[in-house]
């Protein structure tokens, strides 16, 4: 990861207006290297309809969210290690720039077939403050804009910010302080999200 001037920058724009926009943090290689692994965990049938919710309040409930994921653990996905290296630096970074509290985080791959969606909310439970920031990196290539599946913020200050799925694009946003949505998709539609944590306080 290339924590350079656009990091500056994206750190600012956090700071400043909730969320940041970022493109080339990640090697194209390791990019498609991620995608293929999601895509062989697919074929296997690893993927589970996504709940909303959490502890023991799961639901299913599709008129909200329709895609569905596949949650990454460290000592299963050993195949994707730089990925892991790459946001164990990303957290460290982002604590030391904006002096907040996180140590760690967690994530999941996420697919969304066609027509599906998922309706305005923000990612922090009512019963757990754990996540402060959201992070979600995209892994579409040749993306148009008749393909939907774009993500919507909803920030405190301005305007909401529509944003492209493309390969390589990266948002970071509040997890608390930002709404945002998921626009139906007309085509797959593959990310890598996840969220910086800290399971004692809330910023």
């Amino acid at each position: 990861m290339r924590l350079s001037l656009q990091f500056d920058s994206a750190v600012n724009d956090l700071a400043e207006k909730g969320y940041a926009v970022c493109n080339d943090y990640f090697d194209q290689n390791l990019l498609h290297e991620v995608f293929n692994y999601l895509k062989a965990q697919q074929v296997k049938n690893a993927f589970q309809k996504a709940l909303i919710g959490n502890g023991q309040k799961k639901v299913l409930a599709q008129e909200v969210r329709g895609d569905e994921i596949y949650w990454l653990n460290k000592d299963r996905d050993v195949k994707l290690s730089k990925l892991f290296d790459l946001y164990d630096t990303l957290v460290d970074s982002l604590r030391n720039a904006l002096r907040i509290s996180i140590n760690d985080f967690e994530f999941h791959f996420a697919h969304y077939p066609i027509g599906t969606y998922y309706k305005k909310h923000v990612d922090t439970f009512q019963t757990d403050s754990s996540r402060m920031l959201s992070v979600v990196l995209y892994l579409n290539e040749g993306w148009a804009e008749e393909d939907g599946g774009q993500i919507v913020l909803y920030p405190e200050t301005g305007e909401k910010l529509v944003v492209q799925p493309e390969m390589g694009t990266m948002v970071i946003f509040n997890s608390l302080k930002v709404p945002h949505e998921v626009l139906p998709t007309n085509k797959s539609r593959y990310s890598l999200t996840g969220w910086l944590l800290n399971k004692t306080s809330l910023f």
